[in-house]
């Protein structure tokens, strides 16, 4: 990045600044009209709803075989089957190269010890001690003694804390017996640590040497579980394998793309090298490739001039951490239209919902008016009335929250009613309204400098909105799925 680039760059995002500034200036709201965008904004309004289903009509409904291919006719452009491929394709993952790579028991071992205090559970372990400490010169001193003391305790056991509180020199625990409290795995020092945890309750140790001296340690008890080596041993060497194989993974994902790349006539040579098995999907759409394979990209790259016409190995592509595929096109359907046959009962069933949508509109209208007349004698399935505010729906859909903080509230209850995407004719009452948003200054003021900072965003919006379309911008796809990506 040269100095003139930065400058120009700093330059550029000072004047888009600029231009958002004066536009968010604009969005200045009067007290009156702020007061009342606010008061609606905050409004809560108690509501219920009712479905006239459209199901409950069809079987009312006859359609006749005419009806059905007049339908088809001229909607023929609806009932097409997209293009179609089948597609070879070899995939290197980590998963398939698992057999290629060996972990060893003592690799297993190593990571078990490096990793104990977090692979051994959650046991807790109370102990006392005994310390005499030794520097280098007298240090064969310092073990006569602690031998000494060792063969007091094994003679009597229940002299530990006395003998604990007379001779050991850790302070910090001599005065209350030795005891040193509950520890999990990686509080202690490593020799003292392995002592511990291979000691069964009440049982005396032999001298354990640290780097703080020579120990005469004490069991006390037993909390928690541990999971041992022989527990741990097929999970960590899985893991360890699973490790090994990503390593290769890694190592050969790029001789895989440039081998495929250059070799594009046939994935034979990819699939000898690596010892992969090719596989073939059945015929797969745009769409349903890309779910196959969950990759749009690859999909695009399969449906290619290149891949389809030039018959070439698509780039590989890697559809998910450690999977790496890449295909060529085994056999090509253009899209065709679907036959009446294939569609006929399709049709059908959309024609008699068209139809029992009408006969529930007309029903669902005619409740609504009698309603609205305050002559609505039908009993009604209504929901359990809640109470919704803008951002929350209580369950409604948006097609219902849309209606709601539409109906006029000056004379309750309040009722509208709409078609709800070809299911139901829906009536929604309105029952209560409460006005939510605080009465002091404080509480108003901060609302409106919400409301203004919504208004500014809406105004920005609309503003690049407006330049976007004065402009003849163009997005190449193209490059996006280069060979440089």
């Amino acid at each position: 990045l040269t100095a003139a680039k930065f400058e120009s760059s700093i330059r550029n995002d000072m004047l888009t600044q600029q231009a958002r500034d004066g536009v968010a200036l604009l969005a200045f709201a009067p007290n009156a009209i702020a007061d009342k965008a606010l008061q609606f904004a905050f409004q809560q309004r108690e509501v219920t709803t009712v479905d006239v289903k459209a199901v409950d009509f069809i079987s009312q409904i006859k359609i006749s075989p005419e009806q059905v291919k007049a339908y088809y006719e001229k909607h023929k452009d609806k009932f097409k089957v997209p293009e179609q491929v089948k597609l070879e394709f070899a995939l290197l993952s980590a998963a398939s190269l698992m057999g290629q790579v060996s972990v060893i028991d003592d690799e297993v071992k190593e990571f078990y010890d490096a990793n104990a205090a977090k692979l051994q559970g959650d046991e807790q372990r109370q102990a006392s001690h005994i310390l005499i400490g030794f520097s280098g010169q007298d240090k064969a001193s310092a073990k006569a003694k602690a031998l000494d003391i060792l063969e007091q305790v094994k003679k009597n056991p229940k002299s530990f804390e006395e003998l604990a509180i007379k001779f050991s020199q850790d302070t910090g625990s001599a005065t209350k017996g030795g005891d040193l409290g509950s520890f999990g795995r990686g509080a202690m020092v490593k020799p003292f640590e392995d002592a511990v945890f291979s000691m069964k309750v009440n049982q005396i140790s032999e001298l354990v040497e640290s780097e703080y001296g020579y120990h005469i340690i004490k069991l006390s008890g037993v909390t928690g579980q541990s999971t041992s080596f022989e527990q741990m041993k097929p999970q960590i060497k899985a893991e360890l394998i699973f490790q090994k194989a990503q390593a290769k993974y890694a190592e050969l994902s790029e001789d895989f793309s440039n081998l495929v790349y250059e070799q594009s006539a046939s994935l034979d040579p990819v699939a000898k090298k690596f010892n992969l098995q090719l596989q073939t999907t059945g015929l797969l759409s745009r769409a349903d490739g890309a779910k196959f394979f969950k990759s749009d990209k690859l999909m695009t790259m399969a449906f290619s001039d290149e891949v389809l016409k030039e018959k070439r190995n698509s780039e590989a592509v890697e559809v998910s951490p450690n999977n790496l595929v890449a295909v060529r096109v085994v056999e090509y359907k253009p899209e065709a239209p679907r036959t009446f046959d294939e569609v006929k009962s399709g049709i059908e069933s959309v024609l008699k919902l068209e139809q029992a949508l009408k006969l529930a509109t007309e029903k669902g209208e005619s409740v609504l008016g009698k309603l609205k007349d305050g002559e609505g004698k039908e009993t009604l399935d209504w929901i359990t009335p809640v109470v919704v505010d803008r951002k929350n729906a209580q369950g409604l859909s948006n097609a219902v929250m849309n209606q709601v903080f539409k109906i006029p509230a000056d004379k309750l209850p309040a009722y509208v009613g709409f078609a709800n995407e070809n299911k139901s004719f829906v009536i929604v009452k309105l029952i209560s309204v409460t006005n939510q948003l605080g009465d002091d200054e404080e509480s108003k003021k901060s609302a409106k400098t919400d409301f203004e900072s919504a208004l500014a965003a809406e105004y920005v919006s609309g503003y690049a909105a407006s330049l976007k379309a004065k402009e003849d911008i163009q997005v190449n796809t193209g490059v996006l799925f280069s060979k440089s990506e």
